[in-house]
């Protein structure tokens, strides 16, 4: 497992102090509220999420997977026996973290390639890990006497967490291309740029609503999806926004969630999605991704310290 998160030793991305504390309309904003989070409801669910994710590993031993965490540090470290040592949650949790960048990612082909903050109450962190292959994972990361050694400091600093195993999947070739040097709406102390983290569950059937004024209803929800992509994928790019992962979530590692697709957008500012969002017939455009995504669907902005486009 990987319940962890610091930032990054090479940062991608300029971590900023300020971050948009509204989301656009038409679109899911907020954390629903979820069942205990990430608690399995008993040892026996923990056992078949660990044995399905063991089975993961076999089933892809040369195939590239991602790794994607969610964490809430506690505010004191609890090591064996209840002592924090002296450190807090994010501290004792850097301890294994840079262990993991340092040493171990670099030697098995792994790499860090998202690491945040997030703006959201219930998480303080989100990361993900790539690694090469279930391979790699099952004879150098699970059976390494040094890793586990670490991992003490992990569980010491995590109060909760979500951990998902995923797959790349193809992005728009507009959303794939490297950063906008000039954006039309560039960032700046007071709107500066951050990244959407979509946490996304599809309904089996789109649902337009009677106010609707898209006229081809007759989808799924990943195919009102689709077409959302396929409408919106333009514009995005022409306001500077960039996809630099989107996921699609094998299955649930640790927690009580199940997602369909994890995406990461990197925005220029709030400034240009607010303009992007006023161009015609944007309402319609995103009527399909508000009738392919369940309610609990989740937009979070993220503070980003490392953030690398892997379709690059």
């Amino acid at each position: 497992f990987e319940p962890s998160s610091t930032p990054s030793m090479e940062s991608s991305q300029p971590t900023q102090s300020t971050l948009p504390t509204y989301s656009p309309t038409f679109e899911p904003t907020s954390s629903p509220t979820f069942a205990p989070s990430s608690s399995p409801s008993s040892e026996r669910d923990a056992y078949e999420q660990m044995s399905d994710f063991l089975q993961f590993l076999k089933d892809s031993p040369e195939e590239e997977f991602f790794i994607v965490n969610l964490v809430k540090y506690r505010e004191q470290a609890v090591y064996e026996g209840g002592d924090s040592n002296g450190l807090t949650g994010k501290e004792a949790n850097d301890i294994y973290e840079s262990f993991m960048v340092k040493h171990v990612y670099p030697a098995v082909g792994a790499g860090m390639i998202f690491n945040a903050t997030i703006a959201d109450q219930r998480w303080d962190n989100a990361n993900i890990v790539r690694y090469p292959n279930g391979t790699v994972y099952l004879n150098r990361i699970l059976t390494s006497f040094e890793v586990q050694d670490k991992m003490k400091h992990n569980r010491a600093a995590v109060k909760d967490c979500l951990i998902f195993a995923a797959k790349r999947i193809s992005v728009p070739e507009e959303l794939r291309e490297p950063m906008m040097a000039n954006p039309p709406f560039p960032s700046s102390a007071v709107d500066p740029s951050f990244v959407y983290m979509d946490l996304l569950s599809f309904r089996t059937t789109a649902n337009y609503g009677e106010t609707s004024t898209v006229t081809n209803q007759l989808k799924t929800g990943r195919e009102a999806m689709d077409s959302f992509d396929e409408l919106s994928s333009a514009r995005k790019a022409r306001y500077g926004i960039r996809a630099p992962a989107w996921l699609n979530v094998s299955l649930t590692v640790k927690g009580n969630i199940a997602l369909d697709q994890i995406r990461l957008e990197t925005v220029p500012s709030m400034s240009s999605y607010a303009a992007m969002m006023q161009l015609p017939d944007s309402r319609q455009t995103w009527e399909h991704r508000e009738a392919a995504l369940r309610r609990d669907s989740i937009r979070m902005a993220t503070t980003p310290t490392t953030v690398k486009n892997v379709y690059i």
